[in-house]
């Protein structure tokens, strides 16, 4: 039921079942048994859901801390939480700590498949796992090999309508994509999107998820006037179903007005457009105190260019570096379009030559 109600989006139906199932628990097991020991993850389940990322983290970190306590560093069990708190820390773009913790629960899992095949799904998920956080920290190379073996562990054990094989199959898709192979990055996502639509139906967040990543790799085979729909349809799917101010969906606006600045084709091309969708979501991220508000702000800072208000994109431009995180890999292109926006306005300052 508990599970139900979250793929329902049913949060607070959810959240008020959770010391029901504490109570069940401390009944059926003893007080030392691992169910019983903690039930926080399933509350931090509830703010993910909900898009309250820093305390499903904090509750998450919390929930681990006791479990290392009460059952030692290598427990079986451990993996549950460091897989759950990785997909946290990565929603937040918090990418080397989430695979730290990835790594650290397929050796776990390794080691307890030793000689127990019937614990073989469990290590599909987990290589699953660290396979999407080294796409995420742009190692595709080798994500892959990973991937490739989710995906044959799942179909064998999980069968064809899996939706953890959905999963898999996406991030295997796009692994592929990430080191040029884009018809077979093609083939895997529509496989994936087939898959999520069957087990979610057409109107999902998961289902936007991949078919956002299918017009992706549509749009780097040129393939432009395919993908864009595909894009304009997730994004109103993810509108509807997770509101304005979902983390998720701020993420996907700046993505969506990201395309109406830099599309290849010019037709498609839209900077007003693109303009009004910065706007909305820079001050929404501001609102909520989104940690990607630097990510906006240069998406921002180009819209203002390209309708001709270079002096603010200048400005919002160094407000954007000033947010960054040290060492941030963007860091070096916000700089390079800073430096764009200040030549762009001394250009505009120099006087006009003299007529001969």
């Amino acid at each position: 039921m508990f599970l139900l109600r979250l793929q329902q989006r049913r949060f607070d139906d959810a959240e008020a079942l959770v010391p029901q199932m504490q109570a069940v628990l401390e009944r059926e097991f003893p007080s030392n048994h691992p169910e019983v020991i903690d039930r926080t993850r399933d509350t931090a389940r509830v703010a993910e859901g909900r898009g309250d990322y820093p305390r499903a983290e904090s509750l998450l970190r919390e929930s681990q801390a006791r479990w290392e306590r009460s059952l030692g560093p290598e427990h079986p069990y451990l993996h549950w939480g460091l897989e759950q708190l990785g997909r946290v820390l990565l929603r937040q773009g918090k990418v080397d700590e989430a695979v730290a913790h990835f790594r650290r629960a397929l050796v776990i899992v390794q080691k307890s498949c030793e000689g127990a095949e019937e614990n073989y799904p469990i290590l599909a998920e987990s290589l699953d796992f660290l396979g999407w956080g080294l796409l995420r920290q742009k190692n595709p190379s080798e994500a892959e090999p990973l991937l490739a073996k989710a995906v044959d562990l799942m179909r064998r054990h999980f069968g064809p309508s899996s939706r953890s094989l959905a999963f898999a199959v996406l991030h295997w898709a796009m692994a592929h994509a990430a080191l040029g192979a884009l018809p077979k990055a093609e083939e895997l996502a529509r496989e994936s999107l087939s898959i999520m639509t069957d087990a979610w139906g057409a109107d999902h967040p998961n289902t936007a998820v991949c078919m956002t990543e299918l017009a992706r790799i549509l749009e780097s085979q040129n393939r432009l006037t395919e993908a864009e729909p595909l894009f304009r349809e997730a994004l109103a799917m993810r509108r509807k179903l997770l509101g304005e101010e979902h983390p998720e969906m701020l993420s996907a606006t700046n993505l969506y007005a990201w395309r109406m600045l830099t599309c290849g084709a010019k037709e498609l091309r839209n900077p007003e457009a693109a303009l009004d969708f910065a706007q909305r979501t820079c001050a929404l991220a501001e609102k909520g105190g989104d940690r990607n508000l630097y990510m906006y702000l240069d998406t921002l800072a180009l819209a203002q260019h390209m309708t001709g208000d270079t002096a603010a994109a200048l400005q919002t431009q160094q407000r954007a570096l000033t947010l960054t995180p040290k060492g941030d890999r963007f860091q070096k292109e916000f700089e390079e379009r800073l430096a764009t926006y200040q030549a762009a306005l001394a250009e505009r300052a120099a006087p006009e030559p003299s007529p001969p």
